[in-house]
């Protein structure tokens, strides 16, 4: 619940800054706006705007009711006060009327912008996919992609949507037909898929792409380093882990692959180092009893 207030805050455009509107936001708003300047039309869109304001913060302190007052207040002075409709689907939405939500989305989208229609779009297709109404769910969180093609968390919620549904291979071509190059979490999630599909050196290619960008996940390092281990490349072993460990020291598993690694080039001094710190860090990992007799016949 707490993401999908996030998720209607946003798309209200920021617009619950004002904590507590009060009775009279109207009066407020009205006296901001410049005297003698605007019509008729544009002085109800600042009244209304004021309501939206107010059912913005109330979604934001989780009052439903009262959100839903303030937005149909909104549209009682401004009937295409598109906002209110987006609140107003949010409030049914968090109370758990699906049918409601979907309605007040519905109207929403036709007069929301690209970003907050495609935000909609996601909602109606949580909505859809939690009644197991699988096929409306696709449609809307691919419709909802297609309406705001550059933001990626959109196009990662339809991948992870198929994933859910055990299609990986869909939600492979997503991300390969979505390209966010300069995104890390795009390759982060990409590598996986080719992973799983039997493609290493594909997955190997993102997470290097992933690496350059200095805000790869300390698992994106370790998945490298296993490839380049299979690929039998084990200086980059030596220099992915060493590139973890400068970020994060007590990352157990960089040390045992750089044990295993340098004891198999003979660098046993350095081997050993790393033995010990893998062992301290993690007593009972996969590779730690026969670390450890390895140290005892070394006299360590």
């Amino acid at each position: 619940m707490a993401a999908l207030a996030l998720i209607g805050a946003l798309a209200l455009g920021g617009s619950g800054g004002l904590e507590r509107p009060g009775p009279d936001v109207e009066i407020w708003r009205l006296r901001d706006y410049p005297q003698g300047v605007g019509t008729r039309q544009e002085t109800r869109q600042i009244f209304a705007r004021g309501y939206v304001v107010g059912a913005s913060s109330a979604l934001g302190r989780g009052a439903l009711d009262e959100a839903e007052g303030w937005a149909l207040r909104a549209l009682a002075i401004d009937g295409a006060a598109a906002d209110a409709f987006y609140a107003l689907g949010m409030a049914r939405q968090l109370a758990g009327d699906g049918a409601g939500a979907a309605e007040f989305y519905q109207r929403y989208i036709p007069l929301a912008d690209a970003a907050g229609g495609a935000v909609a779009l996601h909602n109606l297709g949580l909505l859809f996919e939690g009644r197991g109404e699988w096929t409306q769910a696709e449609v809307a969180y691919g419709k909802a992609v297609v309406r705001a093609p550059w933001n990626f968390d959109l196009v990662r919620r339809l991948a992870e949507f198929y994933r859910r549904r055990g299609e990986d291979n869909l939600a492979l071509k997503l991300y390969e037909a979505r390209s966010f190059h300069d995104r890390v979490e795009w390759a982060e999630a990409l590598g996986p898929l080719y992973e799983r599909a039997g493609r290493a050196d594909d997955a190997g290619a993102v997470y290097e792409r992933a690496l350059q960008t200095g805000r790869a996940r300390p698992e994106t390092y370790l998945r490298l380093a296993e490839i380049y281990g299979q690929r039998r490349q084990y200086a980059e072993v030596v220099a992915t882990c060493r590139a973890l460990l400068a970020r994060d020291p007590d990352r157990a598993e960089a040390h045992r692959l750089l044990a295993l690694v340098l004891r198999r080039d003979g660098q046993k001094d350095r081997a050993a180092e790393h033995a010990r710190a893998y062992i301290a860090l993690a007593p009972d990992g996969e590779s730690a009893a026969e670390l450890a007799r390895w140290l005892q016949t070394r006299g360590d």
